[in-house]
């Protein structure tokens, strides 16, 4: 084993569908989830406009984690998935050898209420008690750039 590797995946995202469970000879759970990430960028000609791209990673749990994963994640769920590549090879049944990469689960953690879920219809805003008023901020101390094109990033 060479001692300078790391293999690690950090991931936020939303549950695509809620977890499918099953169990080992053994008893151990295994929990299979779809997990979207979502990443947005300027459109190259067109600075109004805003591209999204989703990615879809198919992560697997065992034991501990896939029980809690199965007993309170629903579709929508916004999450954090701490884990690794694994890659597996499997010959089907005209002989082809097949490939599927995964991300096995190592820690886990749900971001969101279980009634908070993501409805895309139904946008939440915030709300502040009547005694409670959000302070206005002057953005002229800030030494934010204005134009996107002066980001160094």
């Amino acid at each position: 084993m060479h001692k300078y590797s790391l293999n690690q995946v950090v991931l936020i995202g939303r549950l695509g569908m809620a977890p499918e469970q099953r169990e080992t000879t053994s008893g151990t759970v295994i929990a299979n989830i779809s997990l979207a990430t979502t990443t947005t960028r300027k459109v190259e000609f067109d600075p109004e406009k805003w591209e999204e791209n989703t990615e879809w990673h198919k992560c697997v749990a065992f034991g501990r984690i896939a029980q809690f994963i199965c007993n309170y994640g629903d579709k929508g769920r916004l999450c954090n998935v701490i884990g690794r590549l694994q890659t597996r090879k499997w010959t089907d049944q005209g002989g082809v050898d097949r490939y599927t990469t995964s991300i096995v689960v190592e820690q886990f953690q749900f971001l969101d209420k279980r009634d908070q879920s993501y409805q895309p219809q139904a946008r939440r805003q915030p709300t502040y008690p009547d005694h409670q008023s959000i302070p206005d901020r002057d953005n002229d101390d800030m030494d934010i750039p204005q134009d996107t094109d002066d980001l160094p990033f």
